[in-house]
């Protein structure tokens, strides 16, 4: 029985030094990347005539908690109103489709909504409607997000069109009458 074992130990030494190899053919270029794309999705600010931000509960007039929707196609997603900061990222991460939700886009002081999380990977053309409940306002625009390789390198073109005008970015601004609440 001993002897078997070794014979079995030495034919997996040999075995283990046989697979290895100097040669690197099948290896990929040394300035290969794999590269981690960052999901995709629009913000929506709020503000009134005077640029206060409407989705802040500090200020008078806000819309904090009031229904609110995005429809895009056949869909109609709510504003979610509990707090989500979207801030437990890693660089592992992959995209989560949250639907619309209240956030402090990456401050406390600059409060949002945000639609998403879409594949930033793929390419996105989307018509969408936006719409508070009270006062019987729809808003609509269209958002494009583009993904692009260009000499091994990912390139993003995302931007909103509203109101026949394209703003480059993620971020559309709309200007809301005060909440009379």
């Amino acid at each position: 029985m001993k002897r078997f074992f070794y014979f079995l130990t030495a034919v997996t030494m040999l075995m283990t030094v046989a697979a290895c190899s100097d040669n690197n053919d099948d290896m990929p270029d040394d300035d290969f990347v794999i590269w981690d794309i960052y999901p995709a999705g629009i913000r929506l600010n709020l503000v009134d005539e005077e640029g206060n931000n409407m989705l802040d509960p500090a200020v008078n007039g806000n819309w904090v908690g009031e229904p609110m929707w995005i429809e895009t196609g056949d869909k109609v997603f709510d504003v979610l109103w509990k707090r989500n900061d979207l801030s437990n990222q890693t660089r592992a991460y992959l995209p989560h489709f949250y639907g619309t939700v209240w956030t402090g886009i990456w401050t406390d002081k600059l409060y949002g909504l945000y639609f998403g999380e879409l594949d930033g990977d793929s390419s996105h053309n989307l018509k969408m409607k936006f719409g508070i409940t009270a006062i019987n306002s729809v808003y609509e625009f269209e958002y494009s997000h583009r993904l692009v390789w260009e000499n091994k390198e990912p390139h993003f073109d995302d931007h909103i069109t509203y109101a026949g005008k394209r703003i480059d970015g993620d971020t559309l601004t709309l200007t809301v009458p005060k909440n009379d609440k």
